[in-house]
C-alpha cells in the first residue's frame, strides 16, 4: 500500500509497464473533465472508473484483487480508506477479479483532494467510507494489471 500525492506520481512508474502506461496518462489529460464511468486507457491492461460517490456512515466493507493494482485518487472532496494487515480473503469472484475480506486488523487514513492511494493485488482494502457525516467525493480508480 502506497499513500503519496499527484505531486510525487512519477516515483512509481518503475513499478512496471502498466503502472508506467497509466502514470502518463494521468499527467497528459484533464482528469477532472472525465465524465464518471469506465475509460480505456490501455485495453484491460489500464483502465479508469470515474467516480462521483456520495459518502454516508456505514460499516466499512473490505474487498481485494487477484489481479489488479488500484491507484485510487481523489479529485474533489475527501475520503476515508482502510488498509488490512491481517484478515480472511473470501473466495475469489475472478470475472470481477473481486474478492470480499473478513476478520480484518486494519489502519484507517483520510485522502484528500491531490491525494492517492495504491492498493496492490491480495492488499485487502476499504474504500468508500466517509470521513465525517454524509459527503459527495469526485475519484478515479485506475485499474492496473499486474498479472
Amino acid at each position: 500500500m502506497i499513500i503519496d500525492t499527484m505531486e510525487h506520481l512519477d516515483r512509481y512508474a518503475s513499478l512496471g509497464e502498466n503502472f508506467k502506461t497509466a502514470i502518463a496518462y494521468l499527467r497528459q489529460n484533464d482528469l477532472k473533465s472525465l465524465p464518471v464511468g469506465k475509460h480505456a486507457v490501455d485495453g484491460e491492461n489500464v483502465f479508469i472508473l470515474s467516480q462521483e460517490n456520495h459518502l454516508t456512515e456505514k460499516d466499512m466493507s473490505w474487498e481485494a484483487h487477484a489481479k489488479y493494482a488500484d491507484i485510487q485518487l481523489i479529485l474533489d472532496g475527501a475520503e476515508k480508506f482502510g488498509w488490512g494487515y491481517e484478515g480472511r480473503l473470501d473466495p475469489l469472484d475472478e470475472t470481477r477479479d473481486f474478492q470480499t475480506c473478513s476478520d480484518v486488523k486494519s489502519i484507517d487514513y483520510l485522502l484528500t483532494s491531490g491525494m492517492f492511494t495504491i492498493f496492490f493485488p491480495g492488499e485487502m482494502h476499504s474504500p468508500g467510507n466517509t470521513p465525517a457525516g454524509d459527503c459527495v467525493v469526485r475519484k478515479l480508480v485506475i485499474k492496473v494489471l499486474c498479472a
